[in-house]
């Protein structure tokens, strides 16, 4: 939960590392406390008495639950939406592990015609060839997918655990 002032950049950022952001605006923040009375403006330049005079007030607030609920209200939006994305990261769940060992030559075309006819000529039968790859897909309950390539085992492995 963040409340002031934030770029969009620095929220993304957050965003883009896995946080999940409850954000207030400094605009709604100020608005709130106002509508109870007590001026929480502020900038670079705000001596330290007057910080100490707007954290006196706060702490004197008797209705402290009723300027929560007036955060909530001027920030309806975002609460619900962190909410929503709170609700799926909690209820998310792996569905299937699918785990693909590959083993010879890759084929790349540049046409369909190209693929069709490689298929057509690939023989299914179990040669000895050596490992080029494992191929791993993880499947949610929210269709969400991680797909990874590991040219050894134990990497292979190490990755699996960190979802353990």
């Amino acid at each position: 939960m963040l409340a002031g002032e934030f770029t969009g950049g620095s929220l993304n950022q957050l965003k883009s590392l896995g946080f999940g952001v409850l954000y207030f605006p400094y605009e709604t923040v100020v608005k709130a406390f106002h509508k109870f009375g007590i001026n929480a403006a502020s900038d670079e330049g705000t001596p330290e008495r007057e910080f100490r005079e707007k954290i006196d007030s706060w702490s004197k607030l008797p209705n402290k639950v009723g300027l929560a609920k007036e955060l909530l209200k001027l920030n309806k939006k975002n609460v619900n939406e962190f909410f929503i994305s709170l609700s799926e990261s909690v209820s998310r769940f792996i569905e299937r592990v699918i785990i693909l060992p590959l083993h010879g030559q890759e084929s790349s075309s540049t046409n369909i015609t190209e693929a069709i006819d490689f298929i057509n000529k690939y023989s299914e039968e179990k040669p000895k060839q050596l490992l080029i790859k494992y191929e791993i897909i993880i499947k949610y309950n929210t269709a969400d997918r991680i797909e990874a390539s590991f040219k050894d085992k134990n990497n292979a492995i190490k990755f699996l655990k960190t979802y353990l």
